[in-house]
């Protein structure tokens, strides 16, 4: 009687090792791509049913560039044969010290604090959140504390409906919120926008780029950002010594001033009163003024009827009413 014994602890070639298509490393990416890496790695030696002395002998095989460097400084500073002999999860625990350096862990656990789902990103958002739950397990545990961080960061869209749900399991979290999003997005729940706050912005005549403006206390008058520390504008008739009129009223063509609606009472520039004009102002005349009936060469024509009119010559005159041509 013949006895065939097989050795099931052979291993496997290398040949075999790549055609179950592991991942090279070169040692960037961080803690997040180690991770991922050292995942593979540990499906791929599953699948190819190793030798325990293979193990590291077939991935560093997998190292390229800056991660092939660190690996043979570490066979040069532990011996080939006692570098060689290391198992995978010995090599696993050099490479992290490694591979994840103090700064970025702090950076990754601050990250993962604030995760939150951006719109109807669900796949994003569940892949960056196990990606962080691997390298900083310890937020994320025990299990219930790994649900509860997970339902937290969900949008407002879905988040109340799963948490009413109460999933027993990561996998029921994810699953329910992956259905609930999808549900969102055919309702057009993510488009809808929140009401924004009341902009301070206007849009300028000359179709420039909006501008930030406010109004001075008192006037209508618009002012730009930075011209707040400007020169006072008139309030009576909007101008300004140095450019002239920077209001925003038109101009009248009646009274030639910059105003809206009616035409104001006349106020005289030489006396300050109301009711007449400059041109015809008895103060000045008294003063010797060239202006009003000071000056006898003037001659103002007030209408009283449409066929009436009366005429004025100089002081002292005699007032004469006649009809019009």
């Amino acid at each position: 009687m013949q006895i065939i014994c097989y050795n099931v602890c052979a291993g496997c070639t290398y040949k075999q090792f790549l055609d179950c298509k592991p991942v090279n490393f070169d040692g960037t990416g961080g803690a997040v791509a180690f991770v991922r890496w050292a995942e593979k790695t540990e499906s791929v030696l599953r699948m190819s049913k190793y030798a325990l002395d293979q193990q590291v002998t077939y991935i560093s095989g997998l190292f390229l560039d800056g991660a092939l460097s660190w690996w043979n400084l570490q066979v040069q500073t532990l011996g080939e044969a006692a570098a060689y002999a290391l198992t995978w999860t010995e090599l696993k625990e050099l490479m992290r010290k490694k591979y994840r350096s103090r700064a970025e862990i702090q950076r990754l656990e601050t990250e993962f604090w604030h995760l939150k789902m951006e719109g109807p990103k669900i796949a994003e958002y569940v892949q960056r959140f196990h990606d962080l739950s691997h390298v900083v397990p310890y937020m994320v545990t025990p299990e219930f504390k790994r649900i509860v961080r997970f339902i937290w960061g969900l949008a407002p869209q879905i988040i109340s409906m799963v948490t009413s749900s109460k999933p027993a399991t990561i996998t029921e979290a994810i699953d329910l919120s992956v259905a609930l999003t999808e549900e969102a997005i055919r309702l057009n729940k993510f488009d809808e926008v929140e009401p924004k706050k009341k902009e301070t912005h206007v849009e300028s005549s000359g179709g420039n780029k909006r501008k930030f403006s406010n109004f001075k206390q008192g006037t209508g008058v618009v002012v730009k950002k930075g011209e707040q520390n400007a020169p006072a504008q008139d309030t009576s008739g909007g101008r300004r010594k140095d450019k002239g009129y920077m209001g925003a009223h038109p101009k009248c063509n009646s009274c030639q001033r910059h105003h809206s609606g009616r035409c104001g009472p006349k106020v005289c520039e030489a006396c300050g009163k109301t009711g007449h004009l400059k041109d015809s102002c008895w103060a000045s005349a008294s003063r010797g003024g060239q202006g009003g009936f000071g000056n006898r060469n003037n001659l103002v024509v007030m209408e009283i009827t449409p066929k009436e009119t009366m005429e004025v010559m100089g002081i002292g005159s005699i007032m004469q009413t006649k009809r019009a041509p």
